[in-house]
């Protein structure tokens, strides 16, 4: 039986990366830095016109703004709607085109900025960023080390959103 795909997405300042995974192993995956192109002037302003690497490419070019989407003194999402535009653009590219019509789990690792924990501002704009990518579930997983394929795919959130850290689900 083919279950509803688990994503995983791990974030880092300035950069992101999307792992698609079901019982038959990762079926798409694309990474890059975590940056939208955006057009400035003329009929189409505030046109999204490129996301990730290419959009790097693009900077500096006329008409042309670039925005980070994990980049903040203070805080790792610099801007949530900057963010949720890449997360998506990302989803897609990593989905070949095509998200999951079902929902999907999505695991959501921050692998920078950990000293402390994150806050519960911190969490609950990661949590909604990703059910407003299309995940079904959330899970904010706060531990540096990267999780391998069958540490993601053993994940069974049993609510709407939930954290995971080194010992597991933390209440």
């Amino acid at each position: 039986m083919l279950r509803v795909p688990t994503i995983y997405a791990r974030v880092r300042r300035h950069w992101l990366s999307i792992r698609v995974l079901t019982n038959k192993g990762c079926i798409g995956e694309y990474e890059g830095t975590a940056s939208i192109a955006v057009r400035q002037a003329g009929a189409a302003d505030g046109e999204v016109i490129a996301a990730g690497d290419e959009a790097i490419a693009l900077d500096g070019g006329q008409d042309v703004h670039l925005h980070h989407a994990f980049n903040h003194p203070r805080v790792l999402i610099g801007g949530f709607d900057s963010a949720l535009l890449v997360v998506r653009h990302f989803l897609r590219r990593a989905c070949h085109g095509r998200l999951p019509l079902l929902g999907f789990t999505l695991v959501l690792h921050v692998q920078e900025e950990l000293e402390g924990g994150l806050t519960d501002v911190e969490s609950r704009a990661l949590m909604e960023l990703g059910l407003r990518a299309g995940a079904r579930k959330v899970v904010i997983c706060q531990e540096p080390q990267t999780l391998s394929d069958d540490e993601i795919m053993q994940i069974r959130p049993k609510m709407l959103t939930s954290t995971w850290g080194p010992n597991g689900f933390i209440p």
